[in-house]
């Protein structure tokens, strides 16, 4: 088994390609959490906060139901 890299080389990667890597996931990702944190804030401030919630458990047992085998949905 070859031994990962050692820390100057980590630190090397994270100096160089780790901080290029972050400064274009800002790029790619705010814009899209600025929208999710501006709607959460409306919903907040108009007392629809709870719908955020029911939506959001809808979405996560549609996902979980779409990963379940088929056999086991019957």
């Amino acid at each position: 088994m070859t031994p990962g890299p050692s820390r100057l080389a980590q630190a090397l990667w994270l100096a160089t390609k780790g901080t290029q890597w972050v400064a274009a996931r800002c790029q790619d990702l705010l814009p899209g959490l600025l929208l999710l944190a501006a709607g959460e804030g409306r919903h907040r401030l108009g007392g629809t906060a709870p719908v955020l919630d029911v939506r959001a458990h809808r979405a996560a047992l549609r996902a979980l139901a779409s990963l379940a085998p088929r056999h086991a949905l019957r």
